[in-house]
This record gives C-alpha cells, sequence and structure tokens, in this order.
C-alpha cells in the first residue's frame, strides 16, 4: 500500500513531465479515479489515508495539505526544486 501524497507527487510529476498544467482541484479528482480504479482491479486499497466529501469533490486531505499553498493555481512541479 503506498502514501496518497507519494502518489500525489507522482502525478504532478507525470503532468510537469507532460506539460499538462493540474490544479489542487484536479489533482484530488484524479487521486479519487486513481484510487477507484486501482481498486477495481485489485479488490485492495491504493492508500490507506481516508478521502473526504467536500462540496467541490472528494478531497485526501493529506494530499490537500501538501498542495494548498497553490490555491487555484497549477502546481509547480516540486520533486525538482
Amino acid at each position: 500500500m503506498f502514501d496518497a501524497v507519494t502518489i500525489a507527487r507522482y502525478i504532478v510529476d507525470y503532468c510537469t513531465k507532460n506539460n499538462t498544467p493540474i490544479t489542487n482541484l484536479k489533482l484530488q479528482k484524479l487521486l479519487y479515479y486513481v484510487w477507484i480504479d486501482y481498486y477495481k482491479a485489485t479488490n485492495k486499497p491504493l492508500f490507506s489515508n481516508y478521502i473526504c466529501a467536500w462540496p467541490l469533490g472528494p478531497v485526501v486531505v493529506d494530499a490537500y495539505d501538501e498542495f494548498c499553498v497553490y490555491g487555484g493555481l497549477n502546481i509547480r512541479n516540486i520533486l525538482l526544486l
């Protein structure tokens, strides 16, 4: 099992390398979809971090806290800093 923040960093790195901007809102939705797809394929959770239902969609609070400094702006690749 992985940590949601590690997966979120991977997604941000992937998007940066492919020149595809990503916001924290989009990242949260992708984390949710990735978790669902992984669970459907393996019948096991991808990560144990709790997924909350917020007004704008699902949120993994640990990953949200990691990237909330960007607000609604595109997230810069923190792995290359």
